[in-house]
């Protein structure tokens, strides 16, 4: 059952995430690894460059996880 506020429009690919999760871990005092894990059903028939480029945005956003850590400790 889909309950986004977008109704489903033919021709439009929609993308199902069955799960995702950031896994934090303390290395030491300056350090901390981020892992992101993701199972996701691109539905249709999606090319694997595009693909290829969500992962890549993917990394961003764990950037974006860093900048805020990095904030909240000032």
């Amino acid at each position: 059952m889909c309950d986004y506020p977008y109704p489903e429009q033919k021709g439009v690919v929609r993308a199902e995430v069955i799960i995702g999760a950031y896994i934090i871990e303390k290395i030491d005092e300056g350090h901390t690894k981020v892992t992101y894990m993701a199972d996701a059903d691109l539905k249709g028939n999606i090319p694997y460059f595009f693909s290829n480029a969500l992962a890549q945005f993917q990394a961003g956003i764990a950037h974006k996880v860093e900048e805020v850590m990095k904030n909240e400790r000032k």
